[in-house]
């Protein structure tokens, strides 16, 4: 708990005042700091466990959480409280994880849980960046092996100019959403989303958002330093490597472990590796009786890293026999499945995504024409366990994909439709989300989509050796991503890139390497564009049989009323009887949604029939609803209008009716503003 008063530091990043502030605020946790950006401000806590216990990982958990009454807002839910992360929240507690995981010493692995609160948003003012600031600021006044801070920066590119930090409404503008984190040796993350911009242009912004934070970094030194100089420092306990340990299991397992890396076959060697490590932790009741089982198989992994990456190094080729810049060989199926209204089944190696397309009319209270759905499974990876609600890593893949795919989107003018893109993830070994870029830009042109050309995705990585001494691979594997020091998910066009999404493991990654990367990203993307290319260049002309038929039709406006008719019953039982939607908006426009052509015809008759003006002669059926003393009142069903029948010419007929009958009426005269008069045809 804090024991001193409050501590402030004050700093222009940009067009921005930040604020940062500790010392009075929730106390109770293991450090607390409010971090402001102007009139953004947002409260971070973390709190420790450090009672040791070792695990072979990093027990670290981040939340972000944005209040309504941050934004002047109630809950849009029945309770009108907050109730669980919306997506947004989770793509923001998954950037401030992806800047921070790589910082930590990889011998820690005391239980840490860091939550961010929103208290104020200015809407103009993202509260991402500050969020990642100011959670590593939280970290590194705490006495933990933490090589912080990190400083975070959004760069737009607009009118060929790099903007640091530009306001939200700026963005509508820029070509460049890029956000790009790093502590003053490394960069430790970047998300960046675009439309078809260069790739020196972005190489260039890159260097561009690391050369304006490193000054910042500076201001983050003095609060920290100043902080710690009051703080009564806790010395938590952290794991220190047994170099013992690891050569003792290396004695044991190094010749096996060894072995198995020369089989090509990624499953075979799964299998194996298993049994050594059940054969390794069958010995914790003799030579490894004064370890844990996570003890032995954290530095069993590290064996196993070790072994992999030298064979690369050593070999100069990778463990499945491919060169550093090969691709695993893709087949593309279309029209895979026969009913829904787009479908790939895309492979590349032992990765395999199916991506449907399903058409549909725009919610009216949402803006959002493209939604994407990233589905991954454990039975894609052969494992058994629980299924769910979508986990952090499908919904970030999906907005990943998603955000790769928008600019291939067009215009709501040239094609009406709300489209939903799902990728089921049916095996899987490494690249999945890339797969599903690739997968979803074939899928839209075998749904009818009118895109102008394709996007592809690709997954480089990186075995970094020394600063002189690296490997950068193309089409990264499953274990190339896990023994590998660097993930970078690219996605782009001919044209240039879309996107791109960097993880890194180390904290030493120098930025030449990256732009290196980068550069060979080129040459592989180039490469899947012809393959899809050369299964299909060319969006299909029609939409599937099976797809929703789109129209929209202009009415005056002082016909609206007709089609809604009183209590909105007239356009209720046209939805009812065809099965279509209908939106009409206040300037008169009405747009249909059919499930086919037959119905759309149906529907629009019905609505033309209502908009009808009869004239005397017209022959219509009827329904009879009220039966009076002055006649027959009757709806005339094509119309909707509604008509009589006078006794006088009842008097005439020797029947009798009933209410709901139908009958065959002609028009005889329309002077009466209530009510046609009517005669039986």
């Amino acid at each position: 708990m804090f024991n001193f008063n409050n501590i402030t530091k004050n700093f222009k990043y940009g067009e921005y005042n930040i604020k940062l502030e500790t010392g009075f605020i929730a106390r109770q946790s293991s450090s607390s700091i409010i971090a402001s950006m102007n009139d953004t401000k947002v409260l971070i806590t973390v709190v420790e466990n450090d009672s040791y216990s070792f695990k072979n990982f990093l027990p670290l958990t981040v939340n972000y959480y944005e209040r309504s009454y941050s934004l002047g807002k109630f809950p849009n839910n029945f309770l009108k409280r907050e109730i669980k992360q919306n997506e947004n929240e989770i793509l923001i507690s998954r950037l401030i994880d992806r800047s921070i995981r790589p910082l930590f010493d990889k011998n820690y692995f005391n239980e840490i849980q860091i939550t961010i609160i929103s208290l104020s948003i200015n809407p103009d003012i993202n509260p991402d960046v500050i969020s990642i600031i100011g959670t590593s600021v939280a970290l590194s006044i705490l006495d933990i092996p933490f090589y912080g801070p990190i400083s975070t920066s959004r760069i737009a590119y607009i009118n060929n100019n790099f903007i640091l930090n530009p306001l939200k409404n700026k963005m509508e503008s820029s070509s460049l959403d890029l956000i790009i984190s790093c502590n003053n040796k490394t960069i430790t993350m970047i998300e960046s989303f675009s439309k078809d911009i260069l790739d020196e242009i972005l190489i260039e912004a890159i260097f561009f958002g690391y050369k304006n934070q490193l000054n910042i970094i500076d201001c983050l030194n003095e609060f920290i330093i100043n902080v710690k100089n009051k703080i009564i420092l806790n010395i938590n306990n952290k794991y220190t490597e047994s170099n013992n340990l690891y050569e003792l299991i290396s004695n044991i397992v190094y010749d096996d472990v060894n072995i198995i890396y020369l089989i090509k076959d990624k499953n075979l060697r799964k299998i194996k590796i298993e049994n050594i490590k059940k054969i390794l932790l069958d010995k914790i009741d003799d030579v490894l009786s004064d370890y844990s089982e996570s003890e032995i198989l954290y530095h069993f992994n590290d064996i196993e890293k070790n072994i992999f990456r030298n064979k690369i190094l050593n070999n100069m080729i990778r463990i499945d026999d491919r060169k550093f810049d090969d691709i695993r060989e893709i087949n593309i199926i279309r029209k895979f499945l026969p009913r829904v209204h787009g479908s790939v089944l895309f492979t590349r190696g032992e990765t395999q995504s199916l991506v449907t397309i399903t058409l549909g009319m725009m919610d009216k209270n949402s803006n959002d024409r493209l939604l994407f759905h990233y589905n991954f499974l454990p039975f894609s990876t052969g494992e058994i366990s629980n299924i769910g609600y979508p986990k952090r890593r499908e919904i970030g893949h999906g907005n990943l994909s998603k955000r790769s795919i928008l600019p291939l989107i067009p215009d709501i003018n040239i094609f009406p439709y709300c489209i939903r893109i799902v990728s089921e993830i049916l095996e899987s070994n490494g690249s999945s989300s890339m797969a599903s870029v690739c997968g979803a830009s074939l899928a839209l042109m075998d749904a009818g989509i009118p895109i102008k050309n394709h996007v592809a995705g690709i997954a480089m990585g990186l075995l970094k050796y020394s600063d002189d001494k690296y490997i950068i691979l193309t089409d990264i594997s499953g274990e190339e991503d896990n023994f590998g020091d660097v993930d970078i998910k690219i996605s782009g066009s001919y044209n240039g890139i879309m996107s791109l999404q960097m993880d890194t493991k180390i904290n030493d990654l120098n930025i030449n390497i990256l732009k290196d990367i980068i550069i060979k990203s080129r040459e592989a993307l180039i490469k899947i564009l012809n393959i899809m290319n050369n299964n299909i260049s060319k969006y299909d002309k029609k939409l599937s049989k099976f797809a929703p038929v789109i129209n929209t039709i202009n009415i005056c406006k002082s016909k609206i009323k007709n089609i809604i008719g009183k209590g909105g019953i007239t356009i209720k039982n046209i939805i009812k009887e065809t099965g279509s939607n209908i939106d009409i908006n206040d300037d008169g426009v009405i747009k249909i949604l059919s499930p086919n052509n037959k119905i759309y015809l149906e529907t629009l008759n019905k609505i033309n029939n209502i908009l009808y003006i009869p004239n005397i002669g017209d022959l219509y059926i009827g329904t009879i609803i009220k039966i009076l003393d002055i006649g027959l009142i009757v709806n005339i069903d094509d119309i909707n209008k509604k008509g009589i029948i006078k006794k006088n010419i009842l008097t005439n007929l020797n029947k009798k009716f009933i209410i709901g009958q139908k009958i065959n009426v002609k028009i005889i005269n329309m002077n009466n503003p209530d009510y046609i008069k009517l005669n039986f045809n």
